[in-house]
């Protein structure tokens, strides 16, 4: 009786419905951003994937440096690295902005590429990689004007042909002037039958054709891995478990997944009314697919989860779905030491102010607009007013998560970009030609990092409170963001509201 109630208490505490994800490395855009160093030159990369395989894929590049004369842009599949990808191309100076440059990149393959910068100028040569997960998410409608043109073609040349074959066998033997024989004429209708049979015929296994591509290609539509989510009981209080159906591995045939910033998993809670609470969590890994995250002090009420996994391919995905917290949690020990969670107020304006004292503003000018590229620039000041010293935060100098209002849009961010800096550091070794990453367990997997080397992700971290985020909001509508960060040894979380046009 008593384990009964206690499984109703845990059923009314915790509701969960998946929803459908259409979408990797983040929800609601494939866009991958970069901002930082490539050598001596600056430069702001903003990648658009086709969402169509193959396709083409848009590329910007924003220099911040006049002396930049040349660049390009080479994709490198993940299983292949740069050995056997196509030669760089040339990216294009735009001549309305003499800063930005613009090329075209075909990515013919799903999963996971590298996506290598090259600079040249004045001051010599550089290079930044940039991961991208290609993936299908829609497929291209025929537009209505060109389906009605291509039947009118396909009936005016069907109607030739058959005409062909019945002057062919009726009227080609018979001398200029003279009139077929009514033999020859039936012959010519015979053959006309015959004909028109033989091109429905063909007509009619070509359309069985397409149909049977069609429906390969949107079996092959990217889903993110399948999971199913519950809460148990632990010791210190409700705790969520997430478990990835070992099938989605198998039968996409995924490598396994590794640590970025130290973390097998990300788990976001973002709850969808006021108090707009947000936590920031580090599930343990009880086994190679399950995961479990004690549940903190969150206020009730409905949450958007967003868990973010890296592969060891270099291709991230998101897994998303809906929570209901039915009770206020109380405070507890968390799973991880750098786990955050923030329920409070969400600043309609430009600052923030800290229970610490303080503050973080947000330097913005204008109005914000859709697929927009744009640097998401943060002050944080101590009480005093002045620029706060900050401490690494699982070794970014700040995080960034934005969200649209319904969940349609999640993203992750840091100073260098959207993408993962363990997918970055796994497609830099399979480019210095270490070995390809392999599910099979007698195949010594990619070094990630060179001895002596100082890590991709440290070139960019900041001891001061000056944050700036690559990104594009991918659609209008009402937008929350956070930034965290670590002063003096504690997590802080600085939380606004914009609406992008």
């Amino acid at each position: 009786m008593h384990s009964r109630s206690a499984l109703r208490r845990v059923a009314l505490l915790l509701g969960i419905v998946l929803l459908p994800a259409i979408a990797a490395a983040h929800v609601g855009t494939l866009d991958a951003f970069f901002a930082g160093m490539a050598g001596p030159y600056r430069i702001q990369v903003t990648i658009r994937p086709p969402g169509i395989v193959p396709g083409v894929a848009q590329v910007t590049v924003r220099v911040r440096d006049a002396s930049v004369t040349r660049v390009t842009v080479q994709a490198a599949q993940w299983n292949v690295g740069t050995r056997g990808a196509p030669a760089p191309d040339v990216a294009t100076r735009l001549a309305t902005d003499s800063s930005l440059f613009s090329a075209e990149l075909w990515l013919m393959t799903r999963g996971s590429y590298a996506v290598n910068v090259a600079v040249e100028g004045f001051m010599g040569h550089g290079q930044a990689t940039i991961p991208v997960s290609n993936v299908a998410t829609r497929k291209l409608e025929m537009p209505a004007a060109l389906g009605w043109t291509l039947g009118g073609l396909t009936l005016f040349l069907s109607l030739g042909f058959v005409s062909l074959i019945r002057a062919a066998v009726g009227e080609s033997v018979v001398a200029p002037g003279e009139t077929p024989p009514g033999t020859r004429r039936a012959r010519g209708r015979r053959a006309m039958v015959v004909a028109v049979a033989a091109l429905a015929a063909a007509l009619s296994a070509g359309r069985a054709w397409w149909s049977q591509v069609d429906r390969a290609y949107t079996r092959q539509l990217y889903a993110p891995l399948q999971a199913r989510v519950g809460v148990v009981q632990g010791d210190s209080g409700a705790v969520l478990r997430l478990s990835i159906a070992e099938s989605s591995f198998v039968q996409r045939g995924s490598t396994p997944i590794i640590p970025d910033h130290g973390k097998l998993m990300h788990l976001f809670l973002i709850g969808t009314s006021a108090p707009h609470a947000l936590a920031h969590l580090h599930p343990a890994a009880l086994d190679s697919a399950t995961f479990e995250s004690v549940i903190p002090a969150l206020p009730p009420g409905a949450y958007h989860y967003f868990a973010d996994v890296v592969h060891e391919s270099g291709f991230a995905e998101t897994m998303r779905g809906s929570v209901e917290i039915s009770q206020a949690s109380a405070p507890n020990v968390p799973s991880d030491g750098d786990d955050a969670w923030y329920a409070g107020e969400v600043e309609r304006g430009t600052r923030h102010a800290l229970p610490s004292g303080a503050s973080v503003e947000w330097v913005r000018t204008g109005q914000w607009r859709a697929n927009e590229d744009v640097l998401l620039r943060f002050i944080v000041r101590d009480s005093s007013g002045a620029i706060a010293a900050l401490t690494p935060y699982m070794g970014m100098s700040a995080h960034a998560m934005v969200a649209r209002d319904d969940g349609s849009v999640f993203a992750h961010l840091h100073g260098n970009g959207s993408f993962s800096m363990a997918a970055q550091a796994a497609l830099a070794a399979i480019n210095r030609g270490d070995t390809v990453p392999s599910r099979r367990a007698d195949v010594p997997r990619p070094r990630l990092a060179v001895a002596g080397e100082t890590p991709a992700h440290a070139l960019h971290l900041t001891s001061t409170g000056e944050l700036e985020f690559p990104f594009a909001f991918p659609r209008e509508g009402n937008y929350r963001v956070w930034v965290q960060f670590r002063r003096g040894g504690q997590v802080e979380t600085a939380a606004f509201s914009t609406r992008v046009r």
